[in-house]
């Protein structure tokens, strides 16, 4: 019965689908499982309570099926995409970083959603979708072992790549951290994302600068 209610949910016009789902998103990630409310849900999707659970049963389908929704979308618009493959490493950070920030600029609420899923709600998770995270962050870890393969000689004669990478890893992160916590929830339009990437071009050059032998060669 339930399946059936969810195909004809994914029946209903597309904008009326990506409303209920981004207002149950942001409100199940921003209260919690046990404090969110579905009256809070349905008034700010402007349906009735009727409709809700004619889709969704009860509040715990609705939620089983928000987390294999936000599952589907990590996997198809963030780790399927990711760079595993370029032994430049801060090509290859710049090329994930992009890949993760377009994601959570296009889908902030699935990922504040997962976020408190994996880290808050994970009990909560049905068997199935416990396996299914589980999944993800294996294959990304693994993933990850296999690009161990750097460019060593990009680095410059007296540093150690391997600690330059680690250096570099937190730097990215960190620019990255502080950039979400300044915009958050702003809204971007395409001449403020391409400001955005020339910031970070020049933030990476930096780095380039520090720790590899072209921009030293560069300077002589």
């Amino acid at each position: 019965m339930f399946v059936i209610s969810i195909e004809k949910f994914e029946q209903l016009d597309r904008d009326k689908q990506n409303n209920i789902r981004h207002v149950a998103l942001k409100i199940f990630a921003e209260k919690g499982y046990e404090d969110a409310s579905t009256n809070q849900m349905v008034k700010e999707a402007g349906i009735s309570k009727g409709t809700l659970f004619y889709y969704f049963d009860n509040k715990e389908g609705l939620f089983q099926y928000l987390v294999d929704y936000g599952l589907k979308i990590i996997q198809r618009e963030y780790i399927e995409q990711m760079d595993y493959t370029t032994d430049d490493f801060i090509q290859r950070m710049e090329n994930n970083s992009k890949i993760k920030y377009q994601y959570f600029q296009k889908y902030p609420a699935v990922n504040l959603f997962l976020s408190t899923a994996l880290y808050k709600e994970f009990d909560r998770l049905s068997k199935k979708h416990q396996k299914k995270f589980k999944e993800l962050i294996e294959y990304t870890k693994n993933e990850m072992s296999h690009q161990t393969t750097i460019r060593e000689d990009l680095f410059k004669e007296d540093i150690d790549p391997k600690k330059a990478s680690r250096i570099i890893d937190l730097s990215i992160n960190g620019y990255f951290n502080e950039l979400s916590q300044r915009y958050k929830q702003q809204h971007f339009e395409k001449k403020d994302i391409e400001h955005l990437w020339d910031d970070f071009e020049h933030f990476l050059d930096a780095l380039r600068e520090v720790f590899y032998k072209e921009f030293e060669e560069e300077s002589q």
